[in-house]
C-alpha cells in the first residue's frame, strides 16, 4: 500500500471540529466574566450544517455492505429458533 495515499476527510469530521472549537472559545469567553458570549456566535448556520453532514455520513454507513452484512448476521441470530441456537439442546 502507497505511505503516500491520502484519503479526502469527512466533512462530518471538520464540521464537529469547528464546532468544537466554536464552543471553546465560547467557554474561555464566560469563563473571563463574558456572560453574553453566546450572542457573539450563531450557531444556527453551523448547526445546519453540521447536521446536514451528519444525516449524510450515517446514510452512507447504514448502506455500506459491511453494516449489511452485520444486520443480516444479527438478524439470523435474532430469528433463529432456539433448538437451533444451542447444538446440546434437544428439545
Amino acid at each position: 500500500m502507497d505511505d503516500k495515499q491520502h484519503y479526502p476527510p469527512f466533512p462530518f469530521i471538520a464540521l464537529t471540529r469547528q464546532w468544537i472549537e466554536m464552543w471553546q472559545q465560547t467557554a474561555a469567553l464566560y469563563r473571563a466574566g463574558l456572560a453574553s458570549a453566546a450572542l457573539v456566535y450563531d450557531t444556527g448556520p453551523l448547526r445546519t450544517l453540521w447536521l446536514r453532514s451528519l444525516t449524510q455520513t450515517i446514510d452512507q454507513y447504514m448502506r455500506s455492505p459491511a453494516f449489511l452484512e452485520l444486520t443480516g448476521y444479527v438478524l439470523r441470530g435474532v430469528t433463529r429458533p432456539p433448538r437451533f441456537a444451542f447444538p446440546f439442546s434437544f428439545r
